[in-house]
């Protein structure tokens, strides 16, 4: 459990009003949804056909923790797969009706945070934060017969832009579509995106402020499609590759995979490794209401174990973390969140020779 301790210096002790507000438990931040749980088709509400359900929901929400969408086959997963009804926080049936008017029933099932990262940690497995970077996508196709970009307006590739909103949800990734304006169009053409100019890709994805952009072309080779995608992240990293299958909406989703494969690779933290010391400043602060702001959101990001205030002079506050994936892994979720702004990360090592991670608190 993630929590604070009133460990404070002598002379140093926060109001009694601030420390009610930080004992309130308010969530803060906005990582995305919906982790823990997943929609399986079921034959039937018996219970072999519910055992069964539960073992293949939770198998899609390993996919969307770890970022892997290959994880039921790694090394591990069998264990972290196995009893998947000890797992069930919650669960309920869905009626629906298919677009050729046949009834259908779904198993909705929601899954124990806790109880779902102890199986990771069990069976040695990775686990993505729900921090996670806005992912601005470039979406070129050629048919043979014409050539277009997907946007926000869903003009052109309806089908298309459903999937690819469907393959995001699917894999829990916060996704943008560009407008394909006149300043977009101005700023690059099918040509550039379908011919790897990604220098220009950068420039004009700049407008939209993204933490990663990424490109995705899709391709008709005979009677099979080819995705090529290519993957920029916030730290400048790009990666490439490829997908083919036999129908569009499924190479843009494979091609959507691998990416999301890429960026989880260098975002996934070790789950249930020993928690790492860090030191955190935050100045700027202007009362009790910033205090408490403060606190709950550092308490609210995953890759915080513990969140201990030790200092506080003015409009400073300073804590003691217990990190679950180091102070990498805490910058970036910071970045992410975009509550707080760097000031001079790494500097005034303290005597134990922990570097302080300097912050201010955004308007």
């Amino acid at each position: 459990m993630k929590g604070y301790l009133r460990r404070w210096p002598a002379g140093r002790l926060l109001p009694a009003l601030l420390l009610a507000w930080l004992a309130s438990g308010a969530a803060v931040g906005a990582p995305v949804d919906g982790l823990y749980t997943a929609t399986v088709p079921v034959a039937d509400e018996g219970r072999a056909e519910r055992s069964r359900g539960f073992r293949e929901a939770l198998a899609r929400v390993l996919v969307k923790v770890t970022g892997d969408s290959a994880i039921a086959a790694r090394e591990g997963a069998a264990t972290a797969l196995a009893d998947a009804g000890d797992a069930v926080q919650q669960f309920g049936y869905l009626r629906r009706e298919s677009e050729a008017g046949e009834p259908s029933l779904a198993l909705e099932v929601g899954f124990a945070p806790a109880a779902v990262e102890e199986r990771l940690a069990r069976a040695g497995l990775r686990f993505w934060p729900r921090e996670r970077p806005r992912v601005l996508v470039w979406l070129a196709v050629d048919d043979g017969n014409r050539r277009f970009l997907l946007g926000a307006d869903g003009s052109r590739g309806g089908a298309l832009e459903a999937a690819l909103r469907e393959q995001a949800k699917r894999r829990a990734v916060p996704v943008l579509l560009p407008l394909l304006d006149l300043e977009d169009r101005r700023r690059l053409g099918f040509a550039d995106l379908w011919g790897g100019f990604f220098e220009v890709v950068l420039e004009a994805s700049e407008r939209y402020a993204p933490e990663t952009v990424a490109v995705l072309r899709l391709g008709r080779e005979g009677e099979r499609w080819r995705a090529r995608w290519w993957l920029h992240d916030d730290t400048g990293e790009t990666a490439s590759g490829a997908a083919v299958t036999g129908e569009r909406e499924a190479a843009l989703a494979a091609g959507f995979d691998r990416l999301v494969d890429q960026l989880a690779r260098g975002l996934a933290i070790r789950a249930g490794g020993e928690g790492v010391a860090a030191r955190l400043e935050v100045r700027g602060l202007e009362g009790v209401t910033d205090y408490a702001r403060v606190t709950e959101y550092l308490e609210a990001l995953d890759v915080v174990e513990a969140v201990h205030p030790v200092f506080l002079r003015g409009s400073r506050l300073r804590f003691d973390l217990r990190l679950r994936g180091g102070p990498e892994s805490l910058r970036r979720a910071i970045d992410l969140g975009r509550e707080l702004a760097a000031l001079d990360a790494d500097a005034d090592a303290g005597a134990a020779g922990t570097p302080t991670l300097i912050y201010r608190l955004r308007p």
